[in-house]
């Protein structure tokens, strides 16, 4: 289970659950669009499909074309910093790398059969904990932005408090970039005196 934010971002450990359903492509491509244009698009620009094509996966026909050899290489699962150069298609461009709400931005990646996801706290391979922000591919490898977070702890109650900037920019100083193949343990598995590290930390992060 993620832990839930406070202030800005209270709730969003409940985003898997609400991914789970059926999602409105309609709204979510109109919502995703506008964010990506640099006018006000109207609603009027996305064509409603015809009912028996509505699904929970419009625009495609179903989620096995996500995995169609034809559709796949030309999808962009991943914004990409280019640091100016060689820009020319739209996963490159500064609003889905950098401006995209939390809520529609990259939410997960997987690293070594594991799945890793924005404001979740990550172990390292070198034993610190840091908290991803923004996924993203920086030439041929795949990156996360991450907070350090300060963690303060209580021993009597076992507590502890994780504290981090609410919803950092992508350039912020305090954001490390690290390659994910530093990632060690996800949220789940991160234990500390034996306990879990959602447990010690009642599932919160704070600003």
């Amino acid at each position: 289970m993620a832990p839930n934010l406070a202030a800005t971002f209270d709730g969003v450990g409940n985003l898997l659950d609400k991914l789970l359903g059926v999602i409105n492509w309609d709204d979510y491509l109109f919502e995703a669009v506008n964010q990506l244009s640099d006018e006000p698009i109207p609603r009027e620009f996305l064509p409603k499909p015809p009912a028996s094509s509505n699904t929970g996966w419009y625009p495609f026909k179903n989620k096995e074309e996500l995995s169609n050899p034809y559709v796949n290489p030309h999808l962009d699962f991943y914004p990409e910093e280019t640091h100016g150069f060689n820009v020319y298609k739209s996963s490159q461009s500064k609003k889905w790398l950098k401006d995209l709400p939390h809520d529609l931005r990259v939410q997960m990646i997987e690293q070594n059969n594991k799945h890793y996801y924005i404001f979740e706290p990550t172990l390292l391979r070198n034993g610190h904990i840091v908290i991803p922000v923004f996924f993203y591919h920086n030439g041929p490898n795949l990156m996360a932005k991450c907070a350090v977070p300060r963690i303060t702890y209580t021993e009597s109650p076992p507590t502890i408090v994780i504290q981090m900037p609410l919803d950092p920019s992508f350039d912020l100083h305090a954001l490390k970039s690290l390659n994910v193949v530093d990632f060690d343990q996800i949220y789940d598995e991160i234990k500390i005196s034996g306990l879990s590290i959602g447990q010690l930390c009642s599932h919160q992060i704070w600003g």
